[in-house]
């Protein structure tokens, strides 16, 4: 899968990844919910999917991705944007559950009535 974002906690640090996986050391002058925040924006993805190398094993190459452009905005607008995309990433999550809870509440009634 391309674009899947992860913050690494720092006890993970310098532990072994696979091929297929980039770890991307931030500056100290970036919010690390920040970065996730933009890397998984559309237009991130969509530079992420533009990118693509291979046919049978896609992937990004890292020079590529180092040259991805995270806008360079002040700590304290990183910290206003951090908590909005907290924000955003909890009601999704809470959409995606609720979505699944009335999913199975269809499939139930569905075998009840239907057989």
């Amino acid at each position: 899968t391309i674009g899947r974002v992860a913050i690494v906690p720092k006890s993970l640090v310098g532990a072994n990844i696979t091929q297929h996986t980039a770890r991307i050391s931030l500056k100290e002058q970036y919010d690390p919910i920040y970065v996730k925040g933009v890397l998984e924006s559309p237009i991130m993805q969509d530079v992420m999917m533009k990118n693509t190398l291979g046919v049978e094993q896609v992937g990004l190459n890292l020079r590529d991705i180092r040259k991805f452009p995270v806008p360079d905005v002040p700590k304290e607008m990183q910290s206003v944007l951090t908590e909005l995309y907290k924000q955003l990433d909890k009601s999704k999550h809470s959409a995606q559950k609720a979505l699944g809870d009335l999913q199975a509440t269809q499939k139930a009634l569905i075998r009840k009535y239907l057989g």
